[in-house]
């Protein structure tokens, strides 16, 4: 499998994540898990091609244990606003899942002051929708081989499925009950850009700076 990339993307649940890991699933002929059900054990994928996988963090997940198994060549921290991460998931059902909101964002904030040490590369959201091809760039600088038309998306989702699906037999039997497709907005690609939710209410912006100081910090700075 040498020369193959192994792309290991996580970030909060609601923070755009799976739209990034859409993107980078357009490497022709990898094998794509777009999104890793929280509490889920990561999978080996032990493939001789690329290979990409996108989790999100909580609060029962192993990180490093992740890594041991999963073995990537490129280990990336999404990044998004806690406050804005806050107002989106806040709605869902999910908002607790895989352990309390609170210490979700508790693990977002331990990830991100360690992410130097832990992660190869940090991606923020707002950089993503602005700058997607910016941020392409720099991936196929870290050996992820993007083809020049990954932004109209030609791998669709269901081609993406069929293909893990093909491929590896844990992505034959566990696709959705482990892993699927999440919340991509498809409908939204041709416009791909920061969704905003307005002026932060000073009691969202008060509990991240509670639960995630540091992240706050680095989103106040100019």
């Amino acid at each position: 499998m040498t020369g193959h990339s192994r792309v290991y993307v996580i970030g909060m649940q609601s923070s755009g994540s799976s739209i990034f890991s859409y993107f980078v699933a357009q490497v022709p002929n990898s094998l794509a898990v777009t999104d890793l059900w929280v509490r889920q054990p990561v999978p080996k994928l032990d493939v001789d091609m690329p290979v990409s996988l996108k989790t999100c963090i909580c609060d029962v997940r192993c990180f490093l244990q992740d890594v041991r198994d999963f073995k990537p060549t490129l280990k990336i921290l999404y990044v998004r606003h806690p406050v804005d991460i806050y107002r989106s998931l806040r709605k869902k059902w999910y908002y607790n899942d895989g352990g309390s909101f609170e210490n979700k964002m508790r693990v977002f904030e331990d990830m991100f002051v360690r992410r130097n040490e832990l992660f190869d590369f940090t991606v923020h959201y707002e950089d993503f929708t602005e700058a997607p091809w910016r941020i392409g760039n720099q991936l196929r600088e870290r050996g992820v081989a993007l083809p020049d038309n990954a932004l109209e998306f030609p791998r669709t989702l269901d081609a993406i499925r069929d293909f893990a699906m093909e491929h590896d037999e844990w992505c034959r039997e566990n696709f959705g009950t482990r892993w699927t497709h999440a919340n991509i907005h498809l409908d939204k690609l041709a416009e791909l850009r920061p969704i905003s939710y307005g002026a932060a209410d000073a009691d969202s912006s008060g509990k991240m700076r509670e639960l995630c100081p540091t992240v706050m910090k680095h989103y106040d700075k100019p």
